[in-house]
């Protein structure tokens, strides 16, 4: 592969699917993190990245060799975590939120501030870390959006911290600048789990589709888009009749939220955010995650459970004395 081209990344910061494990545990199951990746091929994606020291990047080295090689492990020096933390610090102290792990569990410490109210702070802090980290990397992130700007304009209407407030102010002019967009996208039918490794494998390595993947890529910056949304439709079109992908991919479409317009920064911290014109596209995995447990599902791999639980030590466990 050409290292001085860019192709498209997805950023996956979610659970992965949870399973009975022996009599007194639900686990998070590390055999599902395969079927997950396999979907991604739908979304042009030569690169899956994982935050460092999540409960999904702890399993890599139980998924195919294939696989292994399009892993990044992004922020291992929590950079973007602590550039998240410090934005919120001022919503943190306002409604007197203790949050920990940069995101991994939140405790209100004010008794007076509605749990609705802190859990969407807790929301927003989650995502615009997404966002942060779509930014650094150059990653197509799942955020709702809509979720985020709604949030947003809640807080603005109770924030009275003028720190608080130009935060709030920032982020909903910079998630109001994306718009809905429907891009051509390939549809994968039925495999089994050993011909998708295969498949993904050979989808790596095929020019046409990562021609494809570097136009996906350029969605992110809002000078190229227009040009980048034709060459992604040329471009699949001409991958759904090469041999041998043309017996088991179809064209389709897909929803991507996107910038298609720079912003003008209004302020040294909004300058300081938007650094090289990159805007993460924001997509929905929904689709992807839902195929991919139907067929972890169906196939029903050995459950591969975290290293905590082995040291008994991890939180979904049940107390076996209460049995």
């Amino acid at each position: 592969m050409d290292m001085n081209k860019e192709y498209n990344k997805i950023f996956l910061n979610i659970p992965l699917f949870f399973r009975n494990y022996g009599e007194n545990s639900i686990v998070a199951d590390g055999s599902s993190l395969q079927f997950i990746i396999e979907e991604c091929i739908a979304l042009s994606a030569t690169n899956i990245a994982l935050r460092a020291n999540s409960v999904i990047a702890e399993f890599t080295n139980n998924i195919p060799e294939a696989f292994k090689k399009r892993i990044i492990i992004i922020d291992k020096k929590r950079k973007i975590a602590q550039q998240n933390h410090a934005i919120f610090e001022p919503l943190i102290e306002e409604f007197g939120l203790d949050i920990k792990g940069y995101g991994n569990a939140m405790t209100i410490k004010n008794k007076k501030v509605d749990y609705k109210l802190a859990t969407q702070v807790f929301s927003l802090y989650r995502e615009t870390y997404d966002f942060l980290v779509g930014m650094e990397y150059k990653l197509q992130i799942d955020i709702n959006i809509n979720r985020i700007k709604k949030t947003l304009n809640t807080l603005l209407r109770i924030s009275r911290n003028p720190e608080s407030r130009a935060i709030l102010s920032i982020l909903l002019g910079i998630f109001k600048t994306y718009r809905p967009e429907m891009i051509a996208s390939i549809k994968l039918k039925s495999q089994s789990p050993e011909y998708l490794v295969k498949l993904f494998k050979e989808f790596v390595q095929d020019e046409t589709y990562r021609q494809l993947s570097h136009q996906v890529y350029f969605i992110g910056f809002p000078q190229y888009i227009n040009r980048s949304f034709i060459l992604v439709s040329r471009l699949g079109e001409k991958l759904i009749t090469k041999s041998p992908f043309k017996q088991i991919i179809t064209l389709s479409s897909r929803g991507v939220s996107a910038v298609k317009h720079i912003p003008l920064p209004d302020s040294e911290m909004y300058a300081s955010l938007i650094k090289e014109n990159y805007f993460p596209p924001i997509i929905s995995l929904d689709k992807c995650i839902t195929k991919a447990k139907k067929n972890w599902e169906l196939i029903k791999p050995e459950v591969i459970p975290p290293q905590c639980i082995l040291k008994d030590k991890y939180f979904f466990e049940y107390n076996k004395q209460n049995k």
